[in-house]
């Protein structure tokens, strides 16, 4: 008797873990599918406008908008950064200047007018990224000779010219 009580009582709790579980389970299941609903919602747009379930378009999306639509300038505190491909030697130079007065307030088509030889990387207005490729040798490539016991400092041009510098 004290077998089947026992084996009873078991049985009881495996149903019970077993309803509990599924209950849990579609609790769970329920709650996740329906905030993905909400963020397909969310997602329904036209043009990045918000649209809500009664077709009103929501005006704080559309101000948002039309504020991020507003043009780069650059500032007076902008970095300009140049890089420059020289394909003979395959070294890149990187130099970085501060941007002068006449270039402050200018959004990047009328940049572009000012450096019609640099492409832009990337334009915001704290720093300006320009890239240009040139067919030369960069201008760290030097060669020493001995010029009479003393040491001579050479530039090589991209026609292997040499050219005294000290």
């Amino acid at each position: 008797m004290k077998k089947t009580v026992i084996i009873t009582i078991i049985i009881i709790f495996i149903v019970l873990g077993f309803i509990t579980g599924t209950y849990f389970y579609k609790i769970h299941y329920l709650n996740k599918t329906i905030a993905g609903s909400n963020t397909n919602m969310a997602n329904q747009s036209i043009n990045g406008i918000a649209i809500g379930t009664d077709n009103a378009i929501d005006i704080g999306a559309l101000a948002a908008i039309s504020a991020n639509t507003s043009e780069v300038k650059i500032s007076p505190e902008c970095k300009l950064d140049f890089k420059t491909l020289y394909t003979v030697c395959g070294h890149t130079i990187e130099t970085f200047e501060t941007v002068s007065d006449d270039l402050v307030n200018l959004r990047a088509d009328e940049f572009q007018a000012k450096y019609p030889d640099w492409q832009i990387q990337s334009f915001s207005s704290d720093e300006v990224d320009l890239y240009k490729e040139t067919d030369d040798y960069c201008h760290q490539h030097y060669m020493l000779k001995d010029v009479e016991g003393y040491i001579g400092i050479y530039n090589l041009d991209e026609n292997d010219n040499v050219t005294r510098i000290k």
